[in-house]
């Protein structure tokens, strides 16, 4: 008797301790807790965005705008469109900075491309303040984007006309269409600038104007007095208050975990470490210079802890000082750079809307 009550206590106990193990991975999985580390792929859930507060908003005119060509002048040629204060947003290609002014973003949307022969689109969505670059081939087949004229969480909804699938502008997430669950379009944002900043880089390839560029400032001007924003903000079911709507900032997700980061338009140099899904990471911030990156903190296998000297950025370990571009110039690290993830620069009410449970720091 003694035996079988024995035995049935340790049955019991082996039981409750599945039980528990069970239960807090369950808990773990619903609190976002994915236990992903620094070699972890930033992004480990299955392509596709879908919320049920969420509806696609507005009526569908693929033809109302068409992607434009890519035609790229010099930074000589570039001097007699664009002026120092207009913003730019720019990509490095090898020896080769590309630099696409948001006047002309504003009117294309999309720009189709082929760049040492990766097919890659470049696109921009005025209403959420967001750009990104993708590359156009997802397995064996070469997409061409284009803009459908819906909007979700106040953000532009791309087309591939080879496919017919709905792409999220923001990160290339598919919301509909062929590819969801499947695929996403592998990419990055653009690092916004003005034409002052750049325009003294080596190699400059700048997007040209096809008509006179007045013809594209008056269509910005015009964009912004229509108050578009304001009519995406209430089609939106709920607004996080915890910003302002219409607060720019930085966001990323790492392994499941959600960060946004605002940025002071008016505020000066900010640095700050940061820890997101078992990423570390470093945010840069000038609201003066309309500047914000996100890296990573570790080069190899180190994981570096950077501060601010006399407005340079230099990591304690080394030493070693730092561009904002992330590359090290000076120091026992110099060549390094720092791996950008993928992340967006995007207002408020649309990342909040995608991704309700993103945490901001205290």
């Amino acid at each position: 008797m003694k035996h079988r009550i024995r035995s049935w206590a340790v049955a019991s106990t082996a039981l409750a301790v599945g039980l528990a193990s069970i239960f807090l991975f369950w808990i773990g999985a619903r609190s976002g807790a994915s236990g992903g580390d620094e070699s972890s792929p930033q992004l480990t859930a299955p392509p596709g965005v879908s919320s049920p507060s969420l509806h696609v908003w507005g009526a569908p005119n693929r033809g109302l705008i068409s992607s434009a060509p890519a035609r790229y002048l010099g930074s000589a040629e570039a001097e007699s469109f664009l002026l120092d204060g207009d913003k730019v947003y720019v990509l490095r290609r090898g020896t080769t900075t590309f630099v696409f002014p948001e006047v002309l973003l504003t009117s294309y949307h999309v720009v189709n491309d082929v760049m040492d022969g990766e097919p890659v689109a470049i696109t921009y969505c005025l209403l959420a303040g967001s750009s990104s670059f993708f590359s156009r081939k997802v397995g064996d087949k070469v997409l061409t984007l284009g803009l459908t004229g819906h909007l979700y969480a106040g953000n532009s909804v791309l087309y591939d006309k080879e496919t017919d699938t709905d792409w999220l502008q923001l990160n290339g997430e598919p919301l509909r269409g062929h590819y969801f669950g499947k695929a996403r379009l592998s990419g990055k944002r653009l690092e916004r600038s003005t034409w002052r900043r750049v325009k003294a880089r080596p190699n400059l390839k700048v997007l040209a104007p096809l008509r006179d560029m007045e013809e594209y400032r008056a269509f910005q001007r015009d964009m912004e007095r229509e108050q578009f924003g304001k009519k995406v903000v209430e089609s939106q079911a709920e607004l996080d208050s915890r910003l302002l709507p219409y607060t720019r900032g930085i966001g990323i997700i790492v392994h499941g975990e959600s960060r946004f980061y605002p940025i002071d338009i008016h505020g000066s140099q900010t640095l700050e470490d940061d820890r997101v899904g078992g990423w570390n990471i470093l945010i840069l911030r000038d609201g003066s210079e309309d500047i914000a990156r996100i890296f990573r903190r570790r080069v190899k296998d180190r994981v570096l802890d950077f501060e601010l000297v006399d407005g340079a950025l230099r990591d304690r370990q080394t030493s070693s000082r730092w561009d904002d571009e992330g590359l090290c110039i000076d120091g026992p690290l110099a060549g390094a750079r720092l791996e950008a993830p993928t992340y967006s620069e995007v207002y408020w009410f649309a990342w909040a809307s995608l991704y309700p449970d993103t945490r901001l720091l205290p």
